[in-house]
């Protein structure tokens, strides 16, 4: 086992050491990193981690920045929540540094269990694991540990860092090196499907693959598909002279300070859907531009209107603040948006 693990710190090293946020590695930059990366694809973070850290190089300069230019420098990473989550975590660091003891890690505002394993055992480097899905998936595989997903799996693999086998594996390695190798096997190797097992550093010793059980780990609890909403709306294109119409989404929003193209909902299923006005309109025959968010997958139709027509059609726009921007010079608008006007070239 111990030399299994060392073989997959060396592959780790050689293929994934040039990730920028192991460069220079500092407390800070792990506090970035690892909250960038939660619910985000590597390649996501890897098109705006430097650009973050250029424009908030040190920590003291993140707990000073203001709302928009935070929004500005996260556009593209989607999930706001967890840059608001990471400014709080900034704002209070600032004032007391980085704790080394996980409870008092969990104290501060804006970090959670994971964030503040992640601190400890990829910023401190010690003995600990930062158990997200990758390591779930890698580590129950490797031993077997048929505890449930949903139920107390995290706890359970957390656990082996104060177990001698395991803990001397972190030891001999280091705990940094082993929980990066762990997260680049869970990555790119050790697959929620088809894993790659024949190429995986650890095949020789972990137990699912002897057994040829791999698709049984991580155990998970039988839970009904959530079913997608299909929305369809009409984004509205109104230009003047090289300026585009947009309007602020207010507070309980989707994608609240933002701003966005006017729209309208002309098909949606729930009665008592409040994101977007409704319009009396049949779906377009056109191709959309497709989009989601949290539950809803969206079906968006540009249609060029001017603002005149627009408030005509939709009394509700006049009680929203709408603005002309230059296409050279917009403001923090949805990703959707962003979408939209790329697809009809305008951006």
């Amino acid at each position: 086992m111990k030399n299994d693990f060392h073989e997959l710190v060396l592959w780790s090293e050689q293929e994934y050491s040039l990730l920028p946020w192991r460069q220079n590695r500092t407390l800070y930059t792990t506090l970035v990193s690892e909250i960038m990366l939660q619910q985000t694809t590597v390649g996501t973070v890897l098109n705006r981690y430097d650009d973050f850290i250029k424009q908030f190089p040190q920590l003291d300069d993140l707990a000073n920045a203001d709302d928009a230019d935070l929004r500005s420098a996260w556009q593209g990473l989607g999930y706001y929540r967890r840059a608001v989550n990471l400014l709080k975590a900034a704002k209070a660091i600032h004032q007391n540094d980085f704790p080394k003891d996980e409870e008092e890690l969990i104290k501060i505002p804006g970090i959670g269990p994971y964030t503040a394993s992640a601190i400890r055992a990829i910023g401190h480097d010690l003995p600990a694991l930062a158990v997200d899905g990758n390591l779930k998936r890698v580590l129950s595989r490797y031993f077997n540990v048929d505890t449930p997903y949903e139920k107390g799996l995290d706890t359970d693999l957390r656990e082996l860092a104060n177990k001698k086998q395991f803990g001397d594996i972190l030891k001999k390695n280091g705990p940094r090196r082993v929980n990066e190798a762990l997260m680049d096997l869970g990555r790119t190797i050790c697959k929620p499907t088809n894993p790659l097992c024949l190429t995986c550093p650890l095949n020789n010793t972990c137990k699912a693959f002897k057994k040829g059980n791999q698709a049984l780990f991580p155990v998970k609890i039988n839970k009904k598909k959530t079913k997608l909403t299909e929305l369809h709306l009409l984004r509205y294109i109104c230009l003047e002279e090289k300026q585009i119409l947009l309007y602020q989404k207010r507070k309980g929003e989707w994608l609240e300070s933002q701003w966005e193209l006017p729209t309208s909902c002309i098909s949606c299923p729930e009665e008592d859907f409040k994101q977007y006005p409704p319009e009396n309109q049949k779906i377009p025959e056109s191709k959309p531009v497709k989009s989601s968010i949290t539950r809803y997958k969206i079906h968006n139709y540009p249609f060029s209107t001017c603002k005149n027509v627009l408030l005509e059609n939709i009394p509700q726009y006049k009680q929203r603040e709408l603005k002309f921007f230059p296409m050279s010079d917009l403001p923090l608008i949805s990703t959707a948006s962003i979408k939209i006007l790329k697809n009809i070239k305008l951006l």
